[in-house]
Order: C-alpha cells, then structure tokens, then sequence
C-alpha cells in the first residue's frame, strides 16, 4: 500500500468514526393552558443540529 492510499484510508476513517456522533435527544417539558399544568414529551435526532 503506497503512502497516498494509506492516507486516503485514514482520512475516510476519522470521517466515518465522526459521523456516528448523532443520538436520540429527549426532553420533558412542562406547559400551562389556562389553570391546568400538563406535560409533554420532546424527542428528536440531533443529527442534522451540525
């Protein structure tokens, strides 16, 4: 394997091993309507947060 090859195959492994950082993001949250206190569930993938 020549240098350039090696670099190449290194290169593409750091981008791979960085692009598995996303996860599932979960948050309670509290809100009022009126006099009533209810309790909602926020979920979402934080991969496209950069």
């Amino acid at each position: 394997m020549n240098r350039l090859t090696h670099s190449l195959l290194v290169a593409l492994l750091l981008l791979s091993a960085t692009a598995v950082q996303a996860e599932i993001l979960s948050k309670e949250i509290v809100y009022h309507v009126g006099d009533s206190e209810y309790t909602g569930y926020l979920a979402f993938d934080n991969a496209g947060l950069g």
